[in-house]
């Protein structure tokens, strides 16, 4: 063998590295030589619009200069799995991963700003700007909101504005709908006990309502089995939905669990990873804007 794919092969040996340190697609061949990771193709393309100021990419096939001397001991002194114990340590069982949609790029970008730019996953401990109240207000979601609802009985004018709210009906979550945010009798109630909520693919949504999102329910609940269906203005806030019915109904993520393991990465590593700091407080920003925003416009309505 080669010096080059000696190196090749030791990188890939290490722990974790045998699937994409984002999204689990096997047999990753591209790298963050500041991160000390591997990732597939898909991944490295979000790294590379993310910025070289927190993840340089490189090839482990083509930029074989890489792979010697310090570079080659730092890549195997990290690895995918010790890694993700770290930074994605805090990822609440709700979060969509990029590898549940992978058809959906804008999943996969959004987690990876989530995890790198604002390190929203970083187990605190290690002493992450990001306030453990604003974390946990991104992580809990959204608790009300406008949305567009699909009825089932009109197909006239099918989509309908209402007012979603969670709350809790007799120990078990519900989601409630109204005409108006003022009003306090609901049109009606979705039981999430047992229910599956996900996002649907735009390229084949209705022109008009691209960003959309649905809730299955249980069989065995009062709604035997229907499927809700709504729409939002944008991607983001289509994922803030599902996560946020992910939160009241139980749903976990398949990747849940992954890195509950205490973290072996070190204070010193992570240290080498020269990521930017003070992007937390921009997000925390632009998100309590957006909400508010968002519920002065509900309000109005």
């Amino acid at each position: 063998k080669s010096k080059n794919t000696m190196s090749f092969d030791l990188i890939q040996k290490v722990t974790g590295n045998n699937v994409c340190v984002d999204c689990d697609n096997k047999n990753p061949d591209w790298a963050s030589i500041n991160l000390g990771v591997l990732m597939c193709l898909e991944c490295s393309g979000s790294h590379r619009h993310i910025g070289v100021h927190i993840s340089q990419v490189r090839s482990l096939k083509l930029d074989t200069e890489c792979w010697q001397g310090e570079m080659l001991d730092f890549m195997c002194s990290v690895g995918n799995a010790a890694f993700n114990r770290s930074w994605e340590k805090d990822c609440p069982p709700w979060i969509i991963h990029p590898e549940e949609y992978p058809y959906l790029p804008f999943v996969r970008e959004h987690y990876i700003n989530q995890k790198y730019t604002y390190r929203l996953f970083l187990r605190k401990e290690l002493g992450d700007q990001v306030s453990t109240s604003f974390t946990d207000d991104v992580h809990r979601g959204l608790e009300s909101g406008m949305v567009m609802k699909k009825s089932a009985e009109n197909f006239i004018s099918p989509w309908q504005q209402r007012y979603l709210k969670f709350h809790v009906k007799e120990g078990e979550p519900v989601l409630a709908y109204y005409k108006e945010a003022a009003l306090v009798s609901a049109k009606g109630e979705i039981t999430l006990k047992d229910s599956i909520a996900g996002l649907l693919d735009p390229s084949n949504a209705d022109k008009d309502h691209p960003h959309q999102f649905e809730i299955k329910t249980s069989s065995e609940s009062e709604h035997s089995g229907r499927v809700f269906l709504f729409s939002v203005g944008s991607n983001k806030e289509a994922m803030e939905w599902v996560q946020s019915i992910r939160r009241h109904s139980g749903q976990v993520s398949k990747r849940s669990g992954k890195n509950e393991a205490t973290p072996i990465m070190s204070g010193m590593e992570l240290e080498r990873l020269n990521l930017k700091r003070g992007l937390a407080q921009k997000l925390e920003e632009e998100v309590r804007l957006e909400r508010k925003e968002r519920d002065k416009k509900g309000k109005h309505l």
